[in-house]
């Protein structure tokens, strides 16, 4: 599913067409989660994903496929539109996750993407907790914001944190799983 994104593009351009997001199905939501992090920092990305779905978690997030055919995190070089379309799927990815865990740069470690990432994730939770407050959204439907690592930004207080990073998919697993097993 396509959300309305704020037009970048000059309005006497044309906005490029953004490639759906595999839409999931609604019993997947509740255990999907988009895992942001540092371009530089991708096997740690990996390693964390790949835990996340030996556990039974769908994963979202394709930023690591996307820096991985094109060679570059951040290819200024490419056209704008391109530019768009990946921006966009990032973010229309993040819209599909009950679960945003956001994987802390280790100190040095610089990243902008993942905290603007974050910060669509806690505009959707607001969105989201005003739609529940409203009778728009069950009551028991939730939206979690997970971080890990060390925190330096304000912007983390706004995120259940953890140490590590194995304790953040340890938190994530149990509860999904919590919440899996009082469905069934």
């Amino acid at each position: 599913m396509t959300f309305g994104l704020v037009k970048a593009i000059p309005s006497n351009e044309e906005v490029p067409a953004v490639p759906e997001t595999p839409a999931l199905a609604p019993e997947d939501f509740p255990r999907a989660i988009y895992v942001a992090g540092a371009s530089s920092e991708i096997a740690r990305a990996k390693h964390v994903m790949q835990r996340l779905r030996e556990a039974g978690l769908v994963v979202t997030s394709t930023w690591i496929d996307t820096i991985t055919s094109v060679g570059d995190a951040n290819p200024m070089g490419a056209p704008r539109e391109q530019r768009y379309i990946w921006s966009a799927t990032d973010l229309n990815e993040v819209s599909q996750a009950s679960i945003f865990y956001l994987l802390l740069p280790d100190k040095g470690v610089t990243t902008s993407g993942a905290y603007v990432e974050l910060g669509y994730a806690a505009a959707l939770q607001a969105i989201f907790e005003m739609a529940r407050a409203a009778g728009a959204a069950p009551p028991e439907a939730s939206r979690w914001l997970v971080c890990s690592g060390e925190e330096r930004s304000i912007f983390t207080a706004l995120c259940d944190h953890f140490e590590t990073d194995d304790a953040a998919i340890d938190a994530i697993v149990t509860m999904v799983r919590s919440e899996h097993s009082a469905e069934g």
